[in-house]
């Protein structure tokens, strides 16, 4: 192998030894090592790199390695609420999808909304992808298709073994770098599996438990998978908790669709949780937006709080 100008590639997938990369281009992947001055560079991250990150690698008689990391236009975190360094699941993203399943475990809105409000504060599109919809009664799935409606949300029910929806949440992540977020067990290396096709032949998946209805990780490291007919998603492991701890409180209601354009509240700074004359208190009293939706939002913007506080230690 000899020298010469560094080459432009898409980050697949990351290790303690290096990473994967394909050459943007075209071709085989490449492994390629990550230099120590990267990782001094990334001290607010836990990783200096990560699926969807754009990069320059050089080749030399002694492999390749990583030189930079090209600016990132976007990222989905996964932060600690415990103050240590927060975890970049992907880079560069076009699309998050919120999977939700429609039962085992049972449905947690709250958690895809949380999803959502991470992408939409990175300027990202979030959907919602409504998974298991064969094991859950038919008016329970229509209820999350018609809250998300309601929300200006777009939101797909599907089923791998009914053949439900699988057109239609293929459409939605062809052409485009996505990533697919949920909590463990909630089917979403299933329907990788099934949407990838051959390039997702090796994905574990594995059985949601019994007695505590939560799914175990099959998913140990987020890879970068091309999609068929174009494009990249994100396989990652499942989470059950995400920190947003560079929101502001007073900036979450901004990122709920149906509930940004309600106003004005009495108070310019109202934290929508208990201050008198909220707007959107009154719209959810009147029916204007569905309760639930403001009461995710209020939980969000409480979660903020003490993990604020946790991390100054109050």
């Amino acid at each position: 192998m000899t020298g010469g100008e560094p080459f432009e590639a898409v980050v697949r997938r990351v290790d303690a030894r290096g990473c994967e990369v394909v050459p943007a281009s075209g071709g085989d992947p490449v492994f390629a090592r990550v230099r120590g001055r990267l990782h001094r560079f990334s001290r607010a991250e836990r990783t200096p790199l990560a699926p969807g990150d754009r990069v320059l690698v050089a080749e030399s008689d002694g492999g390749a390695s990583v030189r930079s990391v090209l600016p990132r236009r976007s990222r989905f975190l996964r932060e600690s609420s415990s103050g240590a360094r927060p975890q970049v699941l992907a880079a560069n993203l076009d699309l998050v999808a919120a999977v939700l399943p429609c039962a085992e475990p049972e449905p947690s809105p709250r958690l895809a909304d949380r999803i959502l409000v991470a992408a939409a504060s990175e300027g990202v599109e979030g959907a919602v992808l409504l998974t298991k919809a064969d094991l859950a009664p038919p008016e329970v799935v229509a209820d999350l298709e018609a809250l998300y409606a309601r929300a200006g949300v777009r939101a797909i029910a599907v089923s791998v073994p009914g053949e439900r929806g699988l057109s239609r949440a293929a459409d939605l992540l062809r052409g485009r770098t996505s990533v697919l977020v949920g909590p463990s067990g909630a089917g979403k290396t299933t329907l990788l599996r099934r949407l990838l096709g051959p390039a997702g032949d090796d994905l574990r998946v594995g059985p949601v438990n019994p007695k505590t209805g939560k799914g175990r990780h099959t998913t140990t490291a987020a890879r970068l998978l091309p999609f068929p007919g174009g494009g990249w998603t994100v396989d990652t492991a499942g989470v059950r908790t995400l920190a947003l701890g560079g929101l502001r409180p007073a900036d979450v209601a901004l990122h709920f669709p149906d509930l940004a354009g309600v106003g004005p509240c009495r108070f310019a700074d109202c934290s929508h949780t208990v201050e008198p004359g909220c707007a959107l208190e009154a719209a959810a009293g009147a029916g204007r937006v569905d309760p639930r939706r403001l009461e995710s939002c209020r939980a969000i913007i409480r979660q903020i709080a003490e993990d604020e506080s946790r991390r100054r230690g109050w």
